[in-house]
């Protein structure tokens, strides 16, 4: 266990209140004697966001323990009584970090972690990551900043973290988003939802539910809604006691002709057809 490189910031003069950056460091970690709580450096009145490159720490506050995996990163203040990190209990390979302290800027950070909490996830080729990791080059040095550097310096940081955790967001976004609509027209197969009644129940624009769906999925949500409709009615077909008038309008197509259609569109061949080659499932 140990520190890889150290590179130091000097901001001259130190402004009250106007962030400015400490240090910057990679350290490996390969035990459970890394442990530190918040409550046992109450002399450590600054910030840290630490990220893994490899392997997996714990960071817990008050909402509980967070695991950080390669790829994430969390942000606290050092001294805070709630918080604290350490190597896990049956951790069995090293954690690999790079560490970034700050001093000041407390409405920034606090807003930060009302809003988004104080876990990151950045990918390894990210602006903020590339940025620091940079900084290897220098190792050993001290770097001279003016307040306004080193505060654009942190700021800039910052909202890389604020970028990153709104991008997050808009993924999750968007796979609760696909995951409703798939529920919902599983639910209502027999009912002939059309896009506008689906965007209705999830309380979103079709010209929305649409866009999204197409880049979650690479289909729209009328191919979607069809396809499954069809799948249906394959499974009905299966059932010999059932004729095809009779799934037609079960599954609410408006005539004969449209279901023989639509059926032949996405399966290649007709009801009849599909029925005398033994109902075969489709994928």
């Amino acid at each position: 266990m140990g520190v890889l490189w150290n590179h130091r910031f000097n901001v001259n003069p130190i402004i009250p209140g106007i962030p400015s950056p400490n240090n910057v460091a990679e350290q490996t970690i390969d035990g459970p004697a890394y442990y530190f709580e918040g409550a046992q450096r109450p002399a450590s009145n600054w910030y840290m966001y630490k990220y893994s490159l490899e392997g997996e720490g714990v960071f817990w506050d008050a909402r509980g323990e967070h695991l950080i995996p390669a790829g994430s990163g969390f942000l606290c203040r050092i001294n805070d009584p709630e918080t604290g990190y350490k190597y896990p209990a049956d951790g069995t390979g090293v954690w690999h970090i790079f560490y970034f302290t700050f001093q000041g800027g407390d409405e920034l950070v606090n807003r930060l972690l009302n809003r988004f909490g104080p876990v990151y996830h950045l990918d390894s080729e990210s602006a903020p990551v590339k940025s620091m990791l940079t900084f290897k080059k220098q190792a050993g040095r001290s770097q001279e900043m003016l307040p306004g550097q080193g505060m654009a310096f942190v700021t800039g940081f910052l909202g890389g973290l604020a970028d990153a955790a709104i991008q997050e967001m808009s993924k999750n976004a968007a796979a609760w988003l696909v995951s409703r609509l798939r529920r919902t027209v599983q639910s209502n197969l027999e009912q002939n939802l059309s896009v506008t009644d689906v965007a209705a129940i999830l309380r979103v624009t079709p010209e929305h539910l649409c866009r999204v769906f197409k880049q979650e999925t690479g289909m729209t949500p009328l191919t979607y809604i069809t396809r499954e409709r069809i799948r249906r009615a394959c499974d009905l077909l299966r059932d010999p006691a059932k004729s095809g008038k009779e799934v037609c309008g079960r599954l609410r197509f408006d005539n004969s002709s449209h279901f023989a259609r639509t059926f032949r569109r996405v399966t290649g061949m007709t009801p009849s057809e599909y029925r005398r080659r033994g109902g075969i499932v489709l994928t």
